[in-house]
């Protein structure tokens, strides 16, 4: 598990984290999580944490995708992974319209 602090140039504080769920699988596939302070929230730093980790994760040996969860109700954090290139899966990991799971892979 790798865990990453979001720290915004404008302000010298913490706005967040973003991280690993635990090591990537016998498949090739390694699931984030992230999170971000509620005045942190809304102005692009998420996409651009979730971006610039999942970028980093499918250029390692090994990793083919990455993987998030989210829930359906939850829109911002949707167009986060959205905007970062996720699409949503189903529980068989084929793309769907709708669903709690969302993955991108190594192109």
């Amino acid at each position: 598990m790798q865990v990453f602090t979001c720290i915004s140039q404008r302000r010298p504080s913490a706005s967040g984290d973003i991280g690993t769920h635990g090591p990537v699988d016998e498949a090739g596939s390694v699931e984030i999580g992230y999170g971000l302070a509620a005045p942190s929230r809304g102005q692009g730093y998420g996409s651009e944490a979730v971006a610039a980790v999942t970028g980093w994760l499918l250029s390692q040996p090994g990793v083919r995708q990455v993987r998030a969860h989210t829930l359906t109700s939850n829109a911002p954090s949707r167009r986060v992974l959205e905007k970062a290139g996720f699409t949503h899966l189903g529980l068989d990991g084929k793309p769907t319209a709708d669903g709690g799971s969302m993955g991108t892979s190594r192109v």
